[in-house]
């Protein structure tokens, strides 16, 4: 992913409204553009949710990694005075 600017296709947005409406996600609005549904804001709370839960997943598991990492670390460390 880019940071850099970049004018899209007005076509492919277009597109991907059209089949949202089809879908029930969106639907015209009395001004001319497009609102979410009740069964839109539902689904998009629904990937909300899951992509929190993935996310705290993985925080967990680099958390674990990182206390492996410090045990082992302090364990090389013991055996090095050991040695000396």
């Amino acid at each position: 992913c880019t940071n850099v600017f970049c004018k899209s296709s007005g076509k492919i947005a277009r597109y991907v409204l059209q089949q949202l409406e089809e879908m029930g996600l969106v639907e015209q609005a009395e001004d001319g553009g497009r609102v979410i549904t009740k069964e839109g804001q539902r689904e998009l709370d629904t990937v909300a949710v899951q992509a929190a839960e993935v996310e705290e997943q993985e925080e967990e598991e680099r958390e674990a990694a990182a206390r492996r990492a410090r045990a082992l670390d302090a364990h090389w460390e013991r055996g090095l005075r050991f040695d000396e």
